[in-house]
C-alpha cells in the first residue's frame, strides 16, 4: 500500500516539476452551467500567464496513472463479488450447522429416554454402553465394538446408530461452516485491500488532473478555453433540454435503497435518471457519478455522453440473451441488472478517438471504469462500449 502511494505521489510530482511552482487558483473540477464557465473565463483573463512546457510528458503520466486506476477498480469489483459469494456460502453453511445441531440435540433426547428406562429396569451395563457412546469423541468407534452391540440389543443398537449418524453430521457441518467462515473472511480482506489500492490511485489521479487544470487555468489559452467551454456547455444544456425537458440537476435524485431487490427486479422509481440521456436510469450513486462525468465531458465536447443502454430489467436480459447469445450475460448476472453499467455510443466507444481517450483518462475520477473482461484478449467478448461503476463518488 505504501509503494502505491509513493508511486502515485511521484507521478504528481512530475507534473509540478514540469510546470514549475504555481499558486493555487480556486477552480471548480467541472462547471455546472455555461454561466459558471463564463465567470471562470473572466477571472482567468485577469490572471492569465503563459503556459509552461512539459504538458505532453504530464499527459503521458496521466494516461499511465489512469490505466492503473482502471485496473484497480476492476480488481476491486471482482474481489467484492468473490466476497459476496463467500458470505452467501458461509450463511448457507451456518444454516446447515444449525440444522445438524438441532438434529443431534433431538437424538440425544431420545437416547436419554432409553437410558432412563433401562436404568429403571436395572440394565446398568446397557446404560453404561449407551452413555459411553453419547459422550465419546469418536462415537463410530464405540459403535463398531461387537461387544457393545451385543450388550445393548438390536433396538438399542438402532438408537445408537442414529446417534452416531447425527453426531457425524454435526461434526461435518461444523467443519464446513468453519471453512466457509475462513474463506469469507479472507475474501473480505482481499476486497478491502483492493479498495484501498483503488482509492489511492483514484486520489492520485484526481490530484494530478487538478494540478494540470490549475496550471492551464493560469494561462491566456486557458482563459480562451473556458470561454469556449461556456459555449460548449450552453450547447450541451440545449441538447439535454431537447432530449428530455424534465431532468433535475446533478445530484438532485437520491433514489432509494436497492439492496433488497434481486438483479433486474429494481423498480425504476428507486433509480436515478442520466443527464441528457432520456429514458436511462442507474442506481443513485452510479447515476450521480455518471452525471458529473457527463457534464465535465460536455464542457470539452459540447454534448452529453451518448448512452444506448443502462439499467436492464430481468425480462430485457432474457430477450437480449435470446437475440445475442454470444454477447449477452446470463440473465440475472449482468451488472446492467444492478443499475451499475452503461453502453455508450456516439464515437466515445471507439478506441483512439479524442472522446474515448478523454474517457479512459478521466472516468476513474468519477468511479467509472472499463472492465478487463471486455478488453481485447479479455475473458469475455470485446465490448469497448461497456463501462461500469465501482464507487468513489
Amino acid at each position: 500500500m505504501g509503494r502505491i502511494r509513493v508511486r502515485a505521489a511521484a507521478v504528481v510530482a512530475v507534473v509540478v516539476v514540469a510546470f514549475g511552482a504555481v499558486s493555487w487558483v480556486q477552480t471548480p473540477a467541472y462547471a455546472d452551467s455555461s454561466r459558471q464557465a463564463e465567470q471562470q473565463a473572466e477571472r482567468l483573463r485577469q490572471q492569465a500567464r503563459t503556459t509552461a512546457g512539459g504538458l505532453a510528458a504530464a499527459q503521458a503520466q496521466l494516461s499511465d496513472l489512469a490505466a492503473r486506476a482502471n485496473a484497480a477498480l476492476d480488481t476491486y469489483q471482482r474481489a467484492s463479488e468473490a466476497a459476496r459469494a463467500a458470505l452467501a456460502t458461509e450463511k448457507a453453511a451456518e444454516r446447515e450447522l444449525a440444522a445438524a445441531v438441532a438434529a443431534a440435540a433431538d437424538q440425544r433426547r431420545r437416547v436419554g429416554v432409553y437410558v432412563t428406562n433401562l436404568y429403571r429396569r436395572g440394565g446398568a451395563d446397557k446404560v453404561n454402553a449407551m452413555v459411553n457412546l453419547v459422550s465419546a469423541e469418536a462415537p463410530q468407534q464405540v459403535l463398531q465394538s461387537a461387544g457393545t452391540l451385543k450388550l445393548v440389543g438390536q433396538r438399542q443398537s438402532d438408537t445408537l446408530t442414529a446417534m452416531t449418524v447425527v453426531r457425524l453430521q454435526e461434526q461435518q457441518a461444523r467443519a464446513i461452516a468453519d471453512q466457509a467462515a475462513f474463506i469469507a473472511h479472507d475474501r473480505q480482506q482481499q476486497a478491502g485491500k483492493a479498495k484501498k489500492q483503488a482509492d489511492a490511485l483514484m486520489a492520485a489521479q484526481q490530484t494530478m488532473v487538478l494540478a494540470l487544470q490549475t496550471r492551464l487555468d493560469r494561462t491566456q489559452g486557458a482563459a480562451r478555453a473556458w470561454s469556449q467551454r461556456a459555449g460548449r456547455l450552453a450547447h450541451a444544456e440545449a441538447v439535454a433540454r431537447q432530449r428530455a425537458r424534465a431532468f433535475g440537476s446533478v445530484g438532485s435524485c437520491k433514489g432509494r435503497d436497492v439492496s433488497g431487490y434481486p438483479n433486474g427486479r429494481i423498480p425504476e422509481s428507486a433509480l436515478c435518471p442520466l443527464w441528457g440521456a432520456p429514458g436511462h436510469r442507474l442506481r443513485a450513486d452510479a447515476a450521480n457519478g455518471f452525471n458529473k462525468m457527463s457534464r465535465t465531458y460536455a464542457a470539452h465536447f459540447g454534448s452529453p455522453i451518448c448512452v444506448t443502454d443502462s439499467y436492464r430489467s430481468y425480462a430485457e436480459q432474457v430477450r437480449l440473451k435470446e437475440a445475442k447469445p454470444d454477447l449477452a450475460a446470463t440473465p440475472g448476472t449482468s451488472n446492467h441488472g444492478w443499475g451499475l453499467a452503461t453502453d455508450l455510443c456516439g464515437g466515445i466507444q471507439t478506441d483512439g478517438t479524442a472522446t474515448n481517450t478523454w474517457l479512459r483518462q478521466n472516468a476513474g475520477r468519477f468511479g467509472w471504469f472499463h472492465p478487463s473482461w471486455g478488453d481485447p484478449g479479455g475473458s469475455g467478448p470485446y465490448e469497448p462500449w461497456h463501462w461500469e461503476y465501482a464507487g468513489g463518488q
